[in-house]
């Protein structure tokens, strides 16, 4: 736009300084001025300047004027290269703002993906802790199961112990007894003999 902007400018110049040097369609002629008849008047012009003593400080003056709009002219684009200059550097400055601005979405998407990925895993984690717990209910349930059954274990081991003690004692008692009904019979023997 800038760039448009100049080239506006300098044809309007280039057309003034035309304009000025043409002094409007005129013709300077032993000090006098006369309109040209051409076959386009409004396109083109002819002009001869001869030397006319009493012309050349208007025709000076104007070419000074010409100069001097040049000059503002040539001002004006370096005024104008200044600003593209200035346009292009906050460009360059913007397009680097935009580039580290791209960079920290990248990263910024990265540490969301980081972050779901994270939150994946923490999901998978509790589920196997849920999973971990149940089965340490079951452990532990059947842990309760076996501590009775092994309490019944004991039980039944000490009923069986006091059978084998009782039954021990009998068979002592029934020994003692068998032993003295052996003495007994033989004393009993011996006393038929005798």
């Amino acid at each position: 736009i800038l760039l448009h902007e100049c080239m506006n400018i300098s044809m309007r110049l280039l057309l003034l300084c035309f304009i000025v040097i043409s002094n409007g369609n005129c013709q300077i002629d032993n000090g006098g001025m006369e309109q040209l008849d051409t076959p386009n008047k409004s396109q083109y012009h002819r002009y001869e300047i001869f030397d006319s003593s009493d012309n050349m400080s208007d025709v000076d003056a104007k070419k000074e004027e010409a100069n001097s709009t040049l000059t503002n002219f040539e001002d004006e684009m370096k005024s104008a290269e200044t600003d593209v200059e200035l346009k292009r550097k906050e460009v360059d400055e913007a397009e680097k703002s935009v580039e580290l601005e791209r960079i920290h979405l990248e990263q910024v998407k990265g540490i969301e993906d980081s972050k779901k990925e994270i939150d994946a895993a923490n999901r998978v984690y509790l589920d196997r802790l849920e999973e971990w717990k149940w089965h340490n209910d079951k452990l532990i349930e059947e842990e309760k199961h076996l501590s009775s059954s092994l309490t019944a274990v004991k039980n039944a081991e000490e009923a069986y112990r006091a059978a084998v003690e009782s039954h021990t004692m009998k068979s002592e008692e029934l020994r003692e007894f068998e032993d003295e009904k052996t003495e007994f019979e033989n004393n009993r023997d011996t006393a038929l003999d005798e």
